[in-house]
């Protein structure tokens, strides 16, 4: 199984065109969010996934019903503490347990992955994590037009997201992606996915051509937007990790 992750509005919809035109299977459409405008082309987030990692992350379901979506997009919003969820998680282990078989050998997505990975590690079959980076201005700029969050929370969200990760990611098996360059047409990244899953990529720019719509990414410029340091330092943490996985070779899941 694959995981994609990375903090929402980070190019991780995308990057999921990108295998699925690679031929990456992520099971049924129908058990999936639908499309809206927001991302015309998918969310790629199967609702029983969102719904457990939901329930670990803040302890409400996701998908159930209006009310419970609401609470849990506020519970969210709100960071539970990291440490509160080994608790909620092991109530959900069999449900995780349960979707790793059924999804064996497919790709699933989701950005809180981000802070439930640790989870889906230990209790199924992961042979690679991808992970999407881009820069937190452009993100921070995207979550104010897409949930109106202010500047300051959106920073300490995006950087509650990239450290938890960052401190559960395995030293091999991950592939790291720069959605800023695969969106400025930069073939060498899908290259770079090619190898990291151990697949062919034919012809990488007529695929970017196919799948990437460079108006759907309004790109900030760090200096004017004036970025919050706690958002910048754990993007720069990231992109250090990204930056040694390039030299290291492909290995197996650990």
């Amino acid at each position: 199984m694959i995981l994609v992750t990375g903090m929402m509005r980070s190019g991780t919809s995308l990057v999921c065109q990108v295998l699925t035109k690679l031929g990456q299977s992520f099971g049924d459409p129908g058990a999936m969010i639908p499309a809206d405008r927001w991302n015309a082309g998918g969310y790629f987030e199967v609702r029983e996934v969102m719904d457990v990692n939901s329930r670990i992350v803040t302890g409400i379901s996701r998908t159930t019903s209006p009310v419970r979506a609401w609470a849990a997009k506020v519970a969210y919003v709100a960071m539970p503490s990291v440490r509160s969820m080994p608790r909620r998680a092991a109530r959900h282990r069999a449900t995780i347990e349960d979707i790793g078989r059924r999804y064996r050998g497919a790709v699933l997505k989701d950005p809180r992955f981000c802070l439930t990975l640790r989870f889906w590690r230990e209790w199924t079959e992961v042979d690679r994590i991808v992970v999407c980076v881009r820069h937190p201005a452009s993100v921070l700029h995207s979550l104010a037009r897409r949930h109106s969050l202010p500047k300051w929370l959106s920073a300490r969200f995006y950087a509650w997201h990239v450290n938890t990760l960052v401190d559960q990611l395995p030293s091999s098996s991950v592939v790291f992606l720069d959605v800023d360059r695969l969106v400025d047409g930069a073939a060498d990244e899908l290259e770079a996915l090619g190898r990291g899953l151990g697949a062919n990529v034919p012809a990488p720019s007529s695929l970017l051509d196919d799948v990437v719509d460079p108006d759907a990414f309004t790109r900030v410029d760090p200096d004017a937007a004036g970025c919050p340091e706690v958002a910048v330092a754990a993007w720069q943490r990231l992109r250090a990790l990204a930056a040694a996985s390039r030299t290291q070779p492909a290995g197996g899941a650990s």
